[in-house]
């Protein structure tokens, strides 16, 4: 608003008008009285004869996801993902997904909006999350909202802010590490910065390049003396495996009616090294930074871009050494449209233009902020949903850690309470995945990160997702997230809306005392009993004074097991679930299985 503005805020709900007057900066804010659970509502901003009006507004429960890539992993691509994404008919149930930006400053917006659950909008939503909402909503009959704030192979320390990263010593590394980036950043955000970038190459390719002179990404530019070659175009293919330069590739697709004037996303593979791409003549992506060679192109295409019939796909590729060209690597290349795709193999048409050699020295990357600088992440991606009113907070995150799992034992409890701290309530619920079996490279590391994700239930008002028995030992992301997400929801349940009778987690440790030459682990959550399927309990191992460990029988004896080797007299011991990859068979009454423990 302008400085000193009156800014009228109304509500069709039947809350009284608040007035307020904007401060020097423009900036207001208004409190107005909510309403109950439901909706649809509307609320209107007036000010200086202007108005701004939303309509088809809920009042209900908002659930913030964050993470790395298992909590980011679209419902279209989890297990039974296409038939959840037809039947996510769910106008309940809304998502919000902030834009993957790191910044080195706090940042206090984003572009970005809700959207309501449908079939058209729910397959790139985390699935843990839908899955996880659907559930409360079910059990609760109230809106859902879900904030998706993640981003895949990303760290721990990126997503703790950066007072929390001033209260340790040990954090002294990471917060120099984010002075330097803002000291060579100019003060300037991620986004400025790539701004600059790009505008500074395409002012050099339109200044160098034929193509872009002659507009050959235009809709009717002539391709009568353009070669042709199949897709994926390879350099190789087209004589021109020892060419450094611009390269410009066109298809033509042709799409039925009912793609016509749609939102649609076009996969194209990744493109060695650079690339700028249109549809029917517009600019749909851009990759203009080195060392992205290996980088899927996935675009998207705005409504109102494709037509029925005649579509021309164009890429200009910038190599600048080496081979270039487009590879697939087994991906189906395509437009994507309502969940139908439309290949784009086949005749596509090239021509070179513009060689490195008679190109200017290229301009070089912002190499400031990214998504492992420390704090960025929360800076680029909490900050501006700082305030937004939260039931709580859901996490999946923790395979990056897996070297650091020591570091991790203080770390998480740190991003905890920073996130808590951001919304002024450190009793707000942080409810998290632990990690599940994966052989990693290097090994048998991931079980300490898992203990750690256990031992930090100490921090009050949390609750863990195990996953021992639904992952896939060869597959970091294993896509049954389903069950994920409805385990989540089982602590909510009971401890948000008070549902009885829900048992929220399988067998916890609790406790050992030795028993003569064996070892007696009690345990919490053992609702219904313990249980072991398909024969004795399973992983344990066990050690005496010597710490050398071996493998352990185990019995279960009421709520508790009884574990021995007849070689190890005196044990003083034991772990349970002790590999990278392991997938116990113990489990309680509820059929929730065992985390993994050393005591």
């Amino acid at each position: 608003a302008d400085p000193g503005a009156t800014v009228t805020v109304s509500a069709s709900w039947g809350a009284a008008p608040v007035a307020v007057t904007a401060g020097a900066d423009g900036r207001w804010a208004a409190m107005v009285k909510a309403p109950g659970p439901g909706g649809p509502h509307s609320l209107a901003v007036e000010s200086g004869g202007q108005k701004v009006e939303s309509t088809d507004l809920l009042s209900g429960e908002v659930w913030l996801c964050g993470g790395q890539s298992n909590m980011q992993w679209g419902l279209r691509s989890s297990r039974d993902g296409t038939a959840a994404v037809q039947a996510a008919n769910h106008p309940q149930l809304r998502f919000f997904h902030v834009p993957m930006a790191p910044s080195a400053i706090p940042v206090e917006s984003v572009d970005a909006g809700w959207k309501v659950c449908s079939p058209e909008t729910a397959g790139g939503f985390s699935a843990v999350g839908f899955f996880f909402a659907r559930k409360i909503q079910a059990e609760t009959g109230l809106p859902v909202g879900l904030i998706g704030s993640y981003w895949g192979g990303t760290r721990v320390e990126p997503w703790i802010d950066e007072s929390t990263l001033l209260k340790r010593a040990e954090y002294t590394p990471l917060v120099d590490a984010l002075k330097l980036v803002r000291e060579t950043s100019d003060g300037k955000t991620t986004a400025e910065l790539n701004a600059e970038h790009r505008r500074h190459m395409m002012e050099l390719l339109s200044a160098a390049d034929p193509g872009f002179k002659a507009g050959w990404a235009k809709l009717d530019t002539d391709t009568s003396e353009w070669k042709t070659t199949e897709g994926p175009v390879d350099f190789a293919r087209i004589g021109a495996e020892t060419f450094d330069g611009v390269v410009w590739c066109r298809k033509i697709i042709v799409l039925p009616p009912e793609a016509a004037g749609k939102n649609a996303r076009l996969h194209a593979g990744s493109i060695d090294d650079r690339d700028i791409t249109w549809v029917n003549g517009l600019e749909v992506g851009a990759t203009l930074s080195d060392g992205k060679w290996d980088q899927k192109r996935n675009y998207p295409i705005p409504e109102g871009v494709l037509k029925p019939g005649t579509n021309v796909v164009v890429h200009l590729i910038l190599d600048t050494t080496g081979q270039g060209g487009v590879n697939w690597n087994g991906l189906q290349a395509r437009i994507e449209c309502d969940g139908k795709p439309y290949p784009l193999a086949g005749e596509w048409k090239v021509r070179t233009g513009v060689p490195m050699s008679a190109l200017p020295e290229l301009p070089t990357a912002p190499a400031g902020v990214n998504n492992g600088t420390p704090a960025a992440l929360f800076m680029g991606m909490i900050q501006p949903v700082v305030g937004y009113p939260l039931r709580g907070f859901l996490w999946y995150q923790g395979e990056s850690n897996v070297g650091n799992w020591d570091e991790y034992a203080r770390r998480f409890p740190d991003l905890i309470q920073s996130w808590r701290n951001a919304w002024n309530n450190t009793d707000l619920p942080f409810y998290f995945v632990q990690i599940s079996p994966y052989h990693y490279k290097g090994g048998n590391k991931s079980q300490f990160l898992r203990d750690v994700q256990r031992q930090s239930l100490s921090v009050p008002n949390t609750g863990m997702a195990v996953t021992t028995d639904i992952g896939d030992p060869k597959d970091i992301h294993p896509t049954n997230k389903l069950d994920v997400g409805e385990r989540l929801a089982r602590w909510a349940l009971r401890d948000q809306y008070g549902k009885a009778g829900i048992v929220v987690s399988g067998p916890l440790y609790d406790s050992m005392r030795v028993e003569g030459g064996a070892v007696r682990i009690s345990f919490k959550h053992t609702d219904g009993g313990l249980t072991a399927r398909g024969g004795p309990p399973t992983h344990f191992t066990i050690a005496g004074r010597d710490r050398v460990f071996k493998p352990a029988e185990a019995a279960i004896d009421g709520d508790t097991l009884r574990v021995y080797n007849p070689e190890i007299a005196a044990p003083v011991a034991v772990r349970f679930g002790w590999t990278d990859d392991a997938e116990p068979n113990l489990f309680n009454g509820a059929g929730l299985p065992a985390s993994p423990f050393r005591t």
